[in-house]
């Protein structure tokens, strides 16, 4: 797009003198099929895609709409809501404290 805006440029054409020069030649540039192709490639890491993968299988796994009404619950009732992760052989479990049983240490300072 740069490389685009930098030809139109020496060509003196740009969005604010000649508007709808540009817009012709944007739509132009928009379709040729190399930028096309750009455009409709779904580009992701293998680590974005392993951990999206990941986060599906525990939401299947745990009722995550359930913790997560608790979580609100608790978030209105005492402002803290309290989460335990056990990490056990490569899997984990959430689940969400009861605050009644929980203790906060703070710093005084």
């Amino acid at each position: 797009m740069q490389f685009f805006n930098e030809e139109l440029a020496e060509q003196g054409v740009t969005p604010e003198t000649q508007p709808d020069l540009y817009q012709e030649q944007l739509k132009i540039f928009q379709n040729l099929p190399k930028i096309q192709k750009y455009y409709s490639t779904d580009f992701r890491l293998t680590v974005e895609e392993w951990a999206n993968h990941t986060m599906q299988n525990v939401k299947r796994k745990f009722n995550m709409p359930e913790l997560e009404k608790e979580v609100f619950r608790n978030k209105i009732i005492n402002d803290r809501p309290y989460f335990h992760i056990d990490l056990c052989e490569g899997t984990v479990k959430p689940s969400v404290l009861r605050p009644e049983n929980c203790a906060y240490l703070k710093s005084p300072h």
